[in-house]
């Protein structure tokens, strides 16, 4: 079996669109493409010539589907490290950095890039899959660091690289075909000929269409006199609600104030997994360093405004789970 190996260079990127360009190679995986640098590729190749390459995305794309979490995967190469979070069978971000560069520091910032995103959501995992032998991936500290669970797998490139060879990419320069090679001329020489043998058949079709186009305008008018008594109808309906609307936009206002004041309770040391705001209770879950910290940053100030408060802690290996559930709210008038 011929060797397999990463393709281990920043110069591919990722398109949720298929390349335009005919000469480009790519790696289609149906939703989305991984984007080759030719000249990269081609150094690449002529090193090892007998050898399959692979994208590091197309890999991970592989141990997403497997997986099916919410989670953030990376391959560790000798040049590159490679990120990626998927959503709906497709790359929502993706980074390359280089692996001189601390790695736990490089998924901080990768995260941190990540959450700024509008279409960002909480990641609960890290999977990293070593390929570099010269180094030693510090779980312990990433999971000090990011407070998450982290998978780290020491693997053989090879190996890895063998599971997905099917998603190779194309080795073969594809040649042109006479179509595109001479398709410009091509489609000037047809314009040509429709230019010169629709010239009538245009001129008759453009006076139908003026013709057209001035009865439309008169039919406008008409429309135009007939809609205008009914928007003077509607707008003096809508003067009558505009007391309401306003009123809906300040009730709404304050309670987004309201939420955001909650959620600056939670210390620096947690965060929340699950926040559940419903009429009449309020149920929060998430991780913390210290539960001290929480009960008296977060639990007993939101104590204050309900009759009912309850929270419970789970020891975990680094920290704890909690839970937190009020109800029955104070009357801010009582």
């Amino acid at each position: 079996m011929d060797r397999c190996i990463f393709f281990d260079s920043a110069a591919q990127t990722i398109l949720l669109q298929k390349p335009r360009e005919s000469d480009v190679l790519y790696v289609d995986h149906a939703n989305w493409f991984v984007k080759i640098d030719t000249k990269e590729f081609n150094k690449l190749k002529a090193a090892q010539t007998t050898a399959t390459i692979v994208s590091p995305f197309s890999y991970l794309f592989h141990e997403y589907r497997k997986k099916a979490e919410p989670a953030l995967f990376g391959v560790v190469l000798e040049e590159q490290c490679y990120f990626a979070i998927f959503l709906d069978e497709k790359p929502l971000f993706w980074q390359i950095c280089d692996t001189a560069q601390d790695i736990t520091n490089g998924i901080e910032r990768f995260l941190k890039d990540f959450y700024e995103k509008p279409q960002s959501f909480f990641i609960e995992k890290i999977y990293l899959y070593n390929c570099n032998e010269a180094l030693q991936i510090d779980k312990e500290d990433i999971q000090e660091r990011l407070l998450l669970p982290v998978e780290v797998y020491e693997e053989d490139e090879d190996r890895l690289c063998q599971e997905v060879a099917s998603m190779a990419i194309d080795q073969q320069a594809e040649e042109p075909s006479f179509l595109k090679k001479y398709r410009s001329l091509l489609l000037i020489a047809a314009a040509t000929l429709l230019v010169v043998s629709g010239y009538e058949i245009y001129l008759r079709y453009a006076i139908a269409q003026y013709e057209q186009k001035i009865a439309n305008l008169v039919q406008k008018q008409v429309d135009v006199a007939n809609k205008n008594n009914d928007y003077q109808a509607q707008l003096m309906h809508f003067q009558k609600l505009k007391p309401i609307v306003e009123a809906i936009k300040q009730n709404n206002a304050l309670i987004a104030s309201k939420i955001r004041t909650i959620f600056n309770l939670i210390p620096n040391d947690a965060y929340l997994t699950k926040a559940e705001i419903g009429k009449n209770a309020l149920l929060f879950e998430g991780v913390c360093k210290s539960k001290k910290s929480l009960l008296r940053a977060f639990h007993e100030k939101m104590a204050k405004s309900f009759q009912k408060k309850r929270i419970r802690f789970t020891k975990m290996a680094d920290g704890y789970r909690f839970q937190a559930v009020y109800e029955e709210m104070i009357d801010e008038k009582s």
